[in-house]
C-alpha cells in the first residue's frame, strides 16, 4: 500500500513541470497562429506583386528568363507562415526568398572526418600513401 502511494506522489510531482511545458508550447503555437494571420496576407501580396512584376520584366526584356527568374525567386520563395521555432529564434524568418546557391548550409549534423588543424601532405605520396 505504501509503495502505490509513493509512486502516485512521485508522479504528481512531475506533472507541474509537464504542465508548464505544455502551456509554453501551446502559447507559442497560439502566438505563431495569430502572427501568421497578419504576416501571411502581407507575404501573399508581396509574392503576387513579384509574380506580376516578374512577368513585366520578362516582357520588357524580350523574354529574358534570367531577369524574370531573379524577381520571381526573391518574391515567391521564403516563409509564408510563422512557426514556433521562428518565434523562439531556432530558425530565421525569410520574407525575401533566396536562391538555392545563396542559402546557408546547415552543418550541425555533419560529422568531422579530419582532425582540426593543418594536415601535412607529402607530394611524393598519392592518396593511398604509395
Amino acid at each position: 500500500m505504501c509503495r502505490v502511494v509513493a509512486q502516485t506522489v512521485g508522479m504528481a510531482g512531475d506533472q507541474p513541470s509537464q504542465a508548464g511545458e505544455v502551456s509554453r508550447e501551446s502559447g507559442l503555437g497560439a502566438a505563431a497562429a495569430v502572427s501568421s494571420l497578419v504576416y501571411a496576407p502581407v507575404k501573399l501580396v508581396y509574392a503576387l506583386g513579384g509574380l506580376v512584376i516578374g512577368g513585366f520584366a520578362w516582357c520588357f526584356t524580350a523574354g529574358d528568363t534570367e531577369v524574370a527568374s531573379i524577381v520571381w525567386k526573391r518574391s515567391l520563395r521564403g516563409d509564408y507562415v510563422i512557426t514556433p521555432a521562428i518565434l523562439t529564434g531556432e530558425e530565421s524568418l525569410e520574407f525575401v526568398g533566396r536562391d538555392y546557391d545563396d542559402a546557408p548550409i546547415r552543418t550541425e549534423n555533419v560529422a568531422v572526418t579530419e582532425p582540426p588543424g593543418e594536415v601535412y601532405e607529402d607530394p611524393t605520396y598519392d592518396e593511398l600513401g604509395w
